[in-house]
């Protein structure tokens, strides 16, 4: 649908029904992906929309902002239901658990921050980065969670704790996004380097390298069996075979 804004992002509900679509004019939509009916507009935030993601259950829709907040919004009624200061306009995600519980992404202060969704309390914050944390991903089992930040490090945390696990070298640029494989055992990156980097979770060592002809990757997720890297890049969306000895 046309809505005289510039389409940011999209993010698909979890039961592949509806997507959630983030514009430049601070309006988050939901939309029928069959009809492509108008079903919801969240209207709240003041800047552009930087990050959506459904709930595991797609019962709920948070949306991060360069208004330097996190929304959390009923996707059935499009009401808002709460709304998190993050304390920063850079990051370029948020991201529920895998139980819903509860909400992280980056923070002012070059940290990671954890809130519950019901009451929008910060649980716990993550120090140790040394720039601003642009991406973040929980692990399948949402025992961990990865950030990306500025300072050109992938870094791996216990969520419980809050302590670090690893940080992960070999970028010479900033990382931009991470993403977990479904069985928990790699990341996924990318970098102002423009390449795509795997890296082992047990040894946070680097698995493989790809270098790509972009200057901007939107997105970047493993297939459901893991077997396939799924990536965009500026107007073009690539799929790769994981093919390990």
């Amino acid at each position: 649908p046309d809505f005289n804004a510039e389409l940011f992002l999209i993010e698909f509900s979890p039961d592949g029904k509806t997507i959630a679509a983030g514009y430049d004019d601070n309006v988050a939509r939901i939309i029928d992906v069959n009809s492509g009916v108008l079903l919801k507009t969240l209207s709240g935030h003041s800047g552009i929309i930087l990050s959506v993601e459904f709930s595991p259950d797609g019962s709920k829709l948070a949306s991060k902002s360069e208004d330097k907040t996190i929304k959390i919004w009923d996707a059935s009624t499009g009401n808002e239901i709460n709304s998190i200061p993050t304390d920063t306009h850079d990051s370029l995600s948020v991201v529920f658990s895998p139980d819903g519980q509860t909400l992280a992404s980056g923070m002012d202060a070059n940290e990671l921050g954890l809130w519950d969704v019901k009451s929008g309390k910060n649980l716990r914050v993550f120090s140790g980065h040394d720039a601003t944390v642009l991406g973040v991903a929980f692990s399948p089992d949402g025992t961990k969670l990865a950030s990306a930040s500025v300072d050109t490090t992938i870094k791996l945390w216990d969520v419980n704790t809050g302590n670090q696990i690893r940080s992960f070298q070999g970028n010479a640029g900033a990382v931009y996004l991470v993403e977990f494989n479904p069985a928990g055992n790699m990341l996924a990156s990318t970098s102002e380097e423009n390449q795509y980097d795997l890296w082992s979770v047990k040894t946070g060592q680097s698995i493989l390298r790809v270098p790509i002809d972009a200057d901007n990757t939107f997105s970047i997720h493993f297939s459901p069996d893991g077997k396939t890297l799924v990536t965009a890049v500026e107007a073009e969306i690539k799929m790769w075979e994981l093919v390990f000895d």
